[in-house]
């Protein structure tokens, strides 16, 4: 479909204005999103219009000042920034009128890749709901705080028609278990009744299905014969690509008659990152680009000067911090927070617009991050530095 940068202008000015994203009489031009729950309807074109801006990052790193990277630049400090046009213009060395002209061609640029995107979203039937979101295959994962105890009995209640209508005995030989896992619920629970109907469909007689707390996962493994006869090989890839999609340790063998199919699932809780940022675009950007994985969860300070309260109350795995916020600066925070026993050994990373890596070292930061910052930079960089 068709997009007037006078659309897209709208849309980039709103980005974060819930309401008016809810309201946009764009929604009926796109079919696709005719079912989504209003928040979901938000999320979604939000997510898109975010990724389009990412798409035209340049594939080199090269300096933000460079012609290569001047729309991504504009764009990013103008809309996910929120920055003046003034403030755009100082940062990039630019007058304010070739800050203008800069951004007009980035937003002409910005269209066209929305324009495409937006025609595929209008026509798909499938769209993103709220919630922590990963791309599996064709649909989406939701991570969240799960019982596994509680998965694994849906799903036996799942099949056990199936086993009845077999003939096959399933027995149960589990540990009371008490593992809660960072996953998406109803992937887990397809996950465990794919499995075990992998297993009922091809055992003789009985199967074994023992469930194991270990000390950071539980082990699930399901035993039984087959009636000599090869495993099903579209049915093990579906219970391979489940486990890949969600982090789960997944083998699935057989020896003759005798098979067997080993579930791991970490009993991992995500790691907290404290956020100390002023751009409601920025902080959303480290959510998209951290909790995704369920290794990692998104606290924002709501106020700059509460982060050494926050910070010693929360014990965070890493701080991601900026410079430039009103009221207070992030030399001051750092400084603070490196000088007091209760907050000086939690790892602080400095990700801004500005340059200057020499004093935050000097200030006690791990590592600093020059705005725009690539989500491969970011997860590298929390992923050295983050506490266990």
């Amino acid at each position: 479909m068709a997009l007037s940068i006078d659309e897209v202008r709208w849309l980039l000015s709103h980005l974060y204005d819930n309401a008016a994203l809810a309201g946009t009489a764009l929604f009926a031009r796109l079919p696709g999103l005719d079912g989504a729950e209003p928040q979901g309807r938000v999320n979604a074109l939000r997510t898109l219009l975010l990724d389009a801006i990412e798409f035209l990052r340049p594939p080199r790193r090269e300096s933000l000042r460079s012609t290569a990277a001047r729309s991504y630049a504009v764009l990013w400090l103008r809309y996910v920034e929120g920055m003046s046009i003034p403030q755009v213009a100082e940062e990039l060395a630019l007058s304010e009128r070739q800050t203008h002209r800069e951004l007009r061609e980035a937003e002409a640029k910005l269209t066209e890749v929305l324009g495409a995107n937006l025609d595929i979203l209008g026509r798909s039937p499938a769209v993103p709901q709220t919630g922590e979101q990963e791309p599996i295959g064709k649909f989406t994962a939701k991570s969240a705080m799960v019982e596994v105890q509680q998965a694994l009995s849906a799903a036996l209640q799942m099949v056990r028609p199936l086993a009845q209508h077999l003939g096959v005995t399933v027995t149960l030989d589990s540990d009371l278990l008490s593992g809660r896992a960072y996953l998406d619920e109803g992937v887990l629970r397809q996950l465990f009744t794919q499995a075990l109907s992998l297993a009922v469909q091809n055992t003789e007689g009985e199967m074994v299905v023992k469930a194991q707390p270990e000390s950071a996962a539980v082990h699930l493994s399901i035993s039984f014969q087959t009636r000599n006869q090869a495993l099903d090989a579209d049915m093990v890839a579906g219970v391979e690509r489940l486990a890949h999609a969600i982090g789960v340790e997944c083998q699935v063998g057989q020896v003759g008659a005798a098979a067997h199919v080993d579930l791991t699932i970490p009993l991992r809780q995500p790691r907290t990152i404290l956020v100390v940022e002023d751009s409601p675009g920025a902080v959303e950007l480290f959510r998209r680009y951290l909790e995704p994985s369920g290794e990692w969860r998104v606290v924002a300070v709501p106020e700059p000067r509460l982060t050494y309260d926050m910070a010693r109350s929360l014990q965070p795995a890493l701080i991601v911090l900026d410079l430039l916020m009103p009221g207070t600066d992030g030399w001051s925070i750092l400084n603070l927070l490196h000088a007091h026993e209760q907050t000086s050994d939690i790892p602080v990373v400095v990700c801004s617009v500005f340059q200057d890596p020499l004093l935050a070292e000097a200030l006690g930061a791990k590592a600093y991050l020059r705005k725009p910052v690539s989500q491969l930079q970011l997860l590298s960089t929390v992923r050295r530095w983050a506490r266990p």
